[in-house]
């Protein structure tokens, strides 16, 4: 048996941007010196000092923000949702459960969203946590910045919604691709629509009536579905506007 590793937690950008810096200002560096270029050596080698000492004040900023989020059960999903990043947020979300099983858990979505099999996976954890899903954690869930299809999905999934008054959430129907014998796409096509009938379905669900079944079709059918915070809450999509 083969020991499996958590996916690691993506890097915040700020941390990203000082990585790379660091790593452009070393290579540059070792490329002067290669070159026998005196002057630019050492011009490079003082940006490459800067450099790290940037990138250690970004991840000791970094190290400080995540012990922040641990401590008050905050997660960040800054990301595509895919099979590693589903996965990370649900091991967290157990974690939580296991050391605090009432306390309160909040998502901050700023996402592309992505794989529908694996962020459908993630809600049903979400909601099974949740106190409108039968949990013993308020989970509150929010965007900030943007949240686009699958991530959109994923904002119903708590109890709290709410989105950043300069944010926008995004809905469409399914992306898929299918392939093979006539049979096999029809039966995907089936699947597809199965599962864009669900999903338009918890949407009309969470609106608490504020958004009729048709008035969703017709918001999302062939086209990307963009609303302001103002539009998602008179639409029910969200319960408050921060």
């Amino acid at each position: 048996m083969t020991d499996t590793k958590p996916p690691t937690p993506p890097m915040s950008p700020a941390l990203e941007a000082a990585t790379i810096a660091k790593l452009e200002a070393e290579a540059t560096y070792a490329l002067a010196q290669a070159r026998g270029e005196h002057a630019k050596a050492l011009e490079s080698e003082h940006d490459a000092r800067l450099s790290a000492i940037t990138l250690r004040i970004a991840e000791e900023i970094e190290a400080s923000r995540l012990q922040a989020d641990e401590t008050h059960r905050v997660y960040r999903f800054t990301t595509p949702v895919d099979a590693n990043t589903a996965q990370h947020c649900l091991q967290t979300l157990a974690r939580w459960h296991r050391l605090d099983p009432a306390c309160d858990i909040e998502i901050i979505f700023t996402s592309p969203g992505g794989s529908v099999v694996h962020g459908m996976a993630l809600f049903d954890q979400i909601k099974r946590l949740s106190i409108h899903g039968g949990g013993s954690h308020h989970v509150t869930t929010g965007i900030a910045g943007w949240a686009a299809s699958m991530a959109g999905i994923l904002l119903q999934a708590g109890d709290t919604r709410w989105m950043g008054s300069e944010s926008t959430l995004m809905i469409h129907e399914i992306s898929a691709q299918t392939g093979g014998k006539i049979g096999d796409i029809k039966d995907d096509t089936k699947w597809f629509e199965m599962l864009c009938e669900r999903i338009a379905h918890l949407f009309v669900q969470r609106s608490g009536g504020k958004c009729s079944a048709a008035k969703f079709r017709k918001g999302w059918e062939r086209t990307d579905w963009f609303l302001l915070s103002s539009e998602a809450l008179a639409l029910g999509f969200i319960d408050e506007v921060r």
